[in-house]
Order: structure tokens, then sequence, then C-alpha cells
């Protein structure tokens, strides 16, 4: 198995190097059991916070992120770095938007729960051989804004 913490690193320092050639720079950083967070502002002044979730490929072939995490809220200003790795692999970087659970569909899973039971709530990311090409349209290096109209 890999060192997780030289590949979050590793993910990391992808991520600040991308987001620098998109004029961002990171005014905040977090860690949290649920993982590291990043707290970035836009060329346009606009804020925006980023989670970093790895995935072990070899181990499962999804991740559900607490739906606390972001507040229960899906905005265009939240996103997540997915980082895919597998043994023998160059880990792979995914910028996804929270948005992509208000529609939900076999990759992109809303799991929300009752009211009575919400702090169970989760958004779950399914990583399977026909979501490849569906993913690769969030590939860190095809973002080319984060800014949205």
């Amino acid at each position: 198995m890999r060192d997780e913490i030289l590949i979050q690193q590793q993910a990391k320092a992808a991520l600040l190097k991308h987001l620098g050639r998109l004029h961002c720079a990171v005014v905040a950083e977090n860690q949290d059991p649920q993982g590291e967070y990043l707290v970035l502002k836009s060329a346009s002044g606009h804020q925006h916070d980023i989670l970093i979730q790895l995935l072990n490929l070899e181990e499962a072939q999804s991740i559900k992120i607490p739906q606390s995490v972001f507040d229960y809220e899906l905005r265009d200003d939240r996103w997540i770095l997915l980082v895919l790795y597998m043994a023998d692999m160059k880990p792979l970087l995914y910028l996804i938007p929270t948005t992509v659970f208000q529609t939900p569909d076999n990759m992109f899973v809303n799991n929300e729960q009752k009211p009575m039971f919400r702090h169970l709530s989760n958004w779950e990311i399914k990583v399977f051989r026909n979501a490849i090409p569906e993913l690769s349209r969030f590939a860190l290096e095809a973002v080319t804004e984060l800014d949205r109209p």
C-alpha cells in the first residue's frame, strides 16, 4: 500500500499549481477528520471551499462524504478534489463541484436521510469502469475556471 500522506501532499501540490494557473490563492487551510480543506479566493474575488478526498481503488470503489462537511448545502463554490490511486499507478485528480449531487445518477449519489437521521446523510461518488469517461470531464487539468456566470 502506498503512503497516503505522501499521496495527499502530492495531490495538494498539484492542485495548488493548477490553481496558481487559474490565478487563485489559498487563504486558509484546515485539517479535519473528514479530510483536508482549502479555502481559496479566485481571480474575481469569490471564495471557494475544496475538500481533498483520497480513494484507494484496491480497497474500495466509492467514497462517502458526510453532508455535514458542507453544512448540508450544495453550492457552486464548494468542490471535492477526488484523488484516485493504486499501486504502480500515478494518482488521478478530479475537481468535482458539489452541485453534481443535485441531479444524482449512478456515479454521484445523494444519500439524504429523513430529518431525524440527517446526521447520517452523505454524498457518495462511485468509481467504476463505465463511469471513467464521465468522470474525466472533471479531471483537474480540464477545469479552466472556478467561477461560473
